[in-house]
């Protein structure tokens, strides 16, 4: 008896690697990234079963630049900024600019 199809078994395994294992975010991030994918490119491409190319496609992109996934490399990012002091776009939307001066 097969219960998941192949989609669904692609989807549960690519979502945390392509948010970020180890984390819930990353996962829920990436699971929302995967439908998302899934939907906007078997809209594209019409060959049946297409759709699982560009989405190694996608996972390879991922593990070329973010090894860790997507989450990881945002929140490394934004922690890199903070730190060197360019994050003003962020104290605009948290508020910290008034804050300040």
């Amino acid at each position: 008896i097969n219960t998941f199809g192949s989609d669904i078994s692609i989807s549960i395994l690519l979502g945390p690697y392509i948010g970020g294992i180890g984390t819930v975010a990353g996962a829920v991030i990436g699971s929302i990234i995967v439908i998302l994918f899934q939907e906007f490119s078997r809209s594209l491409i019409t060959v049946n079963g297409g759709h699982h190319l560009l989405l190694g496609v996608l996972l390879v992109f991922v593990m070329m630049t973010s090894k860790e996934g997507i989450y990881p490399g945002i929140r490394k990012l934004i922690l890199k900024m903070k730190k060197t002091g360019k994050y003003s776009r962020f104290d605009l939307v948290r508020g910290d600019r008034d804050a300040d001066s």
